[in-house]
């Protein structure tokens, strides 16, 4: 099929212009690849839902330290509500795509260069790739993020006034330009609600029997479930997370205890798992544990009596690693260099566990964290549990506990096919305002229960409306009005342990964002329509397919059939999705002003473009609809 400039400018448009009532897919798009990078914790929906969206490809990996792993394929997703199976209700990802011509790449690297490469338009040159997949090194650049560590105000200005030295010469030998100039303004979004889990093995034991064979040993969790359900208090989790229960025997035999067949004394000493490289699942487990486990104590005698012991809370405020000094260091790992100027302490025993390889270098040590590359190593490391010695009565033990995506514990990981390692999830306690503990497991459900009530900025009502008048007259009509939709900053929650996110008052307790990281001007056309396209399937706004057939809007959204709810994550409240669609994804009709046509939402020209201008809207009386060559000189993504 070929397309000429009309018809791509045609159809640009007709992208920009879809609204509520209509469809954003109601054509087929042209071939287009696009590729991204970041956070690992939303490695496989990302992947997942790409493969829905377009080309089914692989999941790859690249890292500072350590040995990739080799890229994977995971499970194709269906779509299958209890509903009547028709087309509208019915998506399955392996037999039916929202775009067909249209692919989605995707390297998990961390949420800490998920930010670098959006800044610097690629992905580190110098970091190993995982084999079987194509490192991103042509000259076509790069077109999205994901981080759940948000833009700081330094990045913004980054981004804004330093010259960007691409090394595939985009901008022609010798001509630097920023980030600004080449790809527009920076967008930042949040797209998924997240948990962070706190996951383990429930096998705690191998023992080798008279017969050559391994017996497994599992805890015995009071009112544990298929998938895991071990109760810990905030002082019980704060505690573990800050060395001061260390073993599981100090949690009472209430919570947990050894097999009932184990005849050993129940000694399990507890090692902490967590992250080598910066990354934004650590900002968000080190927000919420700076911000819930001060002034806390916790006895740490066995079966959990003997007195309180105080909590001396590690964790000073949100940062994309755990709290570091020079003491101990680990080659390649966010673990070297100065002290932490945020947390100046020692939290990591020095032990590294490659993924890619599969082996342990260092000496773990309980109340500890032992690092690894990713939620996917972080997963690994945990269940990495080696057979006992040939002779009877030989056992070795497994006592780690990580914070993690839930993507990568069950039952998420068994519908991705993410992995087969079995992990399972704590329940979480949260103090309610009645008095009473309530525990939350890490669920879809429960992370939005966290969010609570939270509005988009420059927001009135409950459906994300767009409110342009004087603070006081938009708080007025829906108070908690605050911010600029033209802001990055204003769209995600402060990072801080300040935030009402980092303790919430019910559900989950450990939650945040995964913000998807765009550029206002894309290069050509058919990847603007991709990026398009794409972003607004992933916040429920494509009800047609490419051939103009009804489909679930809700594939990735639906709390609980969609993409996201499936591996334990949520997608963002409905009026979130309004206004991040109404403000990026088309050239907005809506009024700031009640009866004032010019503060329509879409003059303010935020939604995402390509370099070539496509023609104003429907003309306002009074209006002149300029600057729809925001994108015009500019490379574009």
């Amino acid at each position: 099929m070929t397309l000429n400039k009309f018809t791509l400018l045609a159809a640009t448009a007709a992208v920009g212009a879809f609204g509520a009532s209509s469809a954003q897919a109601q054509f087929a798009f042209p071939t287009a690849t696009i590729v991204g990078a970041g956070a690992s914790l939303v490695q496989n929906v990302t992947r997942q839902a790409g493969d829905c969206y377009g080309v089914n490809t692989t999941l790859g990996f690249a890292q500072s330290s350590g040995t990739p792993q080799a890229a994977v394929t995971l499970n194709l997703f269906d779509y299958n509500t209890p509903a009547v199976d028709t087309l509208a209700n019915r998506f399955n990802c392996a037999v039916r795509n929202v775009q067909p011509a249209v692919t989605a790449r995707y390297v998990s690297t961390g949420s800490g260069q998920g930010v670098l490469a959006f800044l610097a338009n690629r992905v580190n040159s110098t970091w190993a790739w995982s084999s079987g997949f194509t490192a991103y090194n042509d000259a076509e650049g790069y077109q999205y993020s994901f981080s759940e560590t948000p833009l700081t105000a330094a990045n913004i200005t980054t981004y804004n006034t330093t010259a960007n030295v691409n090394p595939f010469d985009r901008f022609g030998v010798g001509t630097p330009k920023t980030a600004a100039a080449a790809f527009g303004p920076a967008i930042q979004i949040p797209v998924v609600l997240t948990a962070v889990s706190v996951g383990y093995s429930p096998v705690y034991a191998k023992v080798r029997a008279p017969d050559g064979s391994v017996i497994p040993l599992s805890f015995r969790v009071a009112g544990g479930t298929a998938t895991g359900g071990l109760k810990l208090t905030r002082a019980q989790y704060c505690g573990i997370f800050n060395g001061v229960i260390t073993n599981w025997n100090q949690l009472p035999t209430t919570v947990v205890n050894k097999a009932s067949a184990d005849l050993a004394p129940f000694n399990v000493p507890i090692v902490l798992v967590g992250r080598s490289e910066t990354s934004g699942t650590t900002s968000l487990f080190t927000r919420a544990i700076a911000a819930q486990c001060t002034g806390l104590s916790v006895p740490n005698g066995v079966g959990g009596s003997g007195p309180a012991v105080a909590i001396t809370n590690k964790f000073v405020d949100s940062e994309n690693r755990l709290p570091y000094n020079t003491a101990t260091q680990v080659a390649g790992t966010a673990y070297t260099g100065a002290t932490s100027t945020i947390s100046p302490t020692s939290s990591i025993s020095g032990a590294f566990f490659d993924k890619g390889t599969g082996t342990l270098s260092g000496t773990e040590a309980a109340g500890k964290f032992t690092i690894a590359n990713g939620n996917d190593g972080v997963a690994l490391a945990t269940a990495y549990h080696p057979d006992p010695g040939a002779n009877p009565g030989d056992r070795t033990q497994n006592g780690r506990i990580n914070y993690i995506s839930p993507e990568q514990t069950l039952p998420a990981a068994a519908v991705t096919g993410a992995n087969s390692l079995g992990l399972h999830n704590a329940a979480l306690g949260v103090l309610l305002a009645s008095g009473t503990t309530t525990y939350y497991m890490p669920t879809a459900a429960n992370a939005t229960a966290a969010f609570g009530t939270i509005k988009p900025p420059q927001s009135k009502g409950g459906a994300g409306a767009y409110c342009n008048d004087t603070p006081a007259a938009c708080n007025a009509i829906s108070p908690g009005y605050y911010g600029d939709r033209a802001n990055p900053l204003d769209w995600v929650a402060s990072p801080l342990k300040t935030a009402a996110i980092a303790n919430p008052v019910k559900g989950y307790p450990i939650v945040g964002t995964s913000n998807a990281l765009l550029y206002t001007c894309y290069a050509t056309p058919e990847r603007r329509q991709a990026v398009n396209g794409f972003f607004a399937t992933l916040v429920g706004k494509t009800p047609k397919d490419s051939l103009n057939v009804s489909m679930p809007a809700t594939l990735a959204t639906s709390g609980t059939a969609g993409i996201f709810a499936k591996t334990g994550l949520s997608g963002l409240p409905p009026a979130w999705r309004t206004a991040i669609a109404e403000t990026f994804f088309k050239k907005s009709l809506q009024v700031g002003v009640v009866g004032q046509p010019t503060t329509q939402l879409g003059l303010r020209n935020l939604w995402i473009q390509d370099r070539i201008p496509t023609g104003a809207p429907p003309a306002v009386t009074g209006v002149v609809n300029g600057n729809t060559t925001i994108c015009a000189g500019k490379v574009g993504a």
